[in-house]
């Protein structure tokens, strides 16, 4: 596990195979909201108390690799969460700590990335003690993909970019503005890039996923608050080759927060 930026796309929880459970649905809030890559649908519990856990199974004789968990679109900070957690188990009885159980400080997107943990067993616990049921928008459980270099120069992820509507009387004189909406576009551009990163694991991520959203952590390891849910502004990406390596540009959007 490295300080490089990361794409987390590849969800266990959506894997052919494995088998998810989960406490009983609120009506309205089915939990297939929290799959579909849209942090505006969502996910919530029926009952409004008590430890709510998310177990996922990989199958007989499957091991699912995981080294991350994330959530867009909660609440988890406003409904008073302390101690979420994401434990591992090989027999389902004994389950151990992926990561040190945590406290979300806002309801932004939540990321957390720990050393890899190969098992048949994962399971999601928000503990007890919420003011209500919070709700989940995209949960990701899953192994992130490193893209093997930093940033160049110029990369800046927190650019505001807002749409305003202008409403003018007959004579022309302005009588009111307001806002259409606000998102943030992110361009990183990456060099001296190995050609198999971009022949294998790239390619994959884009054959299979690269016009859905996914998660960008930029600085993962200082500070995993810099991620947002995100995703490609054009249906393309440019890797030209840079002598013996390959460059990659791409472009991202993300709702403003």
């Amino acid at each position: 596990m490295s300080d490089y930026p990361v794409i987390a796309w590849e969800n266990v929880l959506s894997m052919d195979g494995v088998t998810v459970t989960r406490p009983a649905d609120a009506a309205g809030f089915p939990f297939q909201n929290a799959l579909d890559w849209r942090d505006y649908t969502h996910w919530r519990a029926e009952a409004s108390s008590g430890d709510l856990e998310i177990k996922i199974d990989a199958g007989e004789s499957c091991q699912a690799p995981v080294d991350c968990l994330a959530i867009a679109g909660h609440d988890l900070a406003s409904s008073g969460v302390s101690g979420l957690a994401l434990k591992y188990s090989d027999d389902d009885s004994i389950y151990h700590d992926c990561m040190e159980p945590a406290a979300p400080e806002d309801d932004s997107a939540f990321f957390c990335r720990f050393p890899v943990q190969s098992r048949r067993y994962f399971k999601l616990v928000i503990p007890d003690g919420y003011s209500a049921a919070p709700r989940l928008g995209v949960l990701f459980v899953g192994q992130a993909m490193e893209i093997p270099a930093f940033p160049e120069a110029g990369f800046d992820p927190d650019g505001l970019e807002t749409a305003m509507a202008a409403e003018t009387g007959r004579t022309g004189r302005l009588l009111g503005v307001a806002q259409k909406y606000s998102r943030r576009r992110i361009r990183a551009s990456f060099d001296r890039l190995d050609p198999g990163f971009i022949e294998e694991e790239w390619s994959r991520f884009w054959r299979l996923h690269g016009l859905r959203p996914f998660f960008f952590a930029w600085d993962p390891a200082r500070d995993p608050r810099r991620v947002a849910l995100v995703r490609s502004a054009e249906p393309g990406f440019s890797s030209p080759y840079q002598g013996p390596y390959r460059s990659l540009a791409i472009e991202m959007i993300s709702a403003g927060e």
